[in-house]
């Protein structure tokens, strides 16, 4: 810490470097897709509830359209781990993520971003994949988000 009281971040802790580095990469990659679906995105705004808001608000997410990037950037991170045989790590980031930070969302996404890594000739990028996953979430409804919510808080 400084004198002020901060914390100092420096890259000496191997560790948090590179999951930090895997999140922000991610960034890079998601938000530029994602920016340019931004109308599509946004016809499921209200799927962003009151009680959403609230669990998410500790990470400081506080629109639909950051909800999903951080979403859609904590799935890259499982998926890197998983691609990388890291079996322990990928266990490790997505309870971190899900039951933690509650990125409730996330076991959805794992299970549709499976048609994209089991159908690269179709979906030969992540860009190409994103509508699909933008069609996954205008099929729920907000009373469906609450539900996936309450199911986790209890866990």
């Amino acid at each position: 810490m400084d004198k002020c009281g901060q914390v100092l971040y420096n890259f000496d802790n191997a560790e948090v470097t590179g999951f930090l580095t895997v999140h922000e990469l991610g960034h890079s990659f998601v938000n530029t897709d994602v920016a340019g679906l931004l109308p599509e995105l946004l016809k499921d705004t209200a799927l962003f509830t009151p009680a959403l808001a609230k669990a998410l608000e500790p990470s400081y997410i506080g629109t639909w359209e950051t909800c999903l990037i951080e979403h859609l950037v904590r799935l890259g991170e499982i998926r890197i781990a998983r691609s990388m045989g890291d079996d322990k790590e990928e266990q490790r980031v997505r309870k971190l993520h899900v039951t933690q930070f509650k990125f409730i969302l996330l076991p959805l996404l794992e299970k549709k971003i499976a048609e994209y890594e089991n159908n690269r000739t179709l979906y030969p990028t992540f860009k190409s994949f994103l509508p699909e996953i933008l069609n996954m979430f205008h099929e729920l409804k907000p009373t469906d988000i609450d539900q996936i919510l309450s199911e986790n808080l209890v866990k």
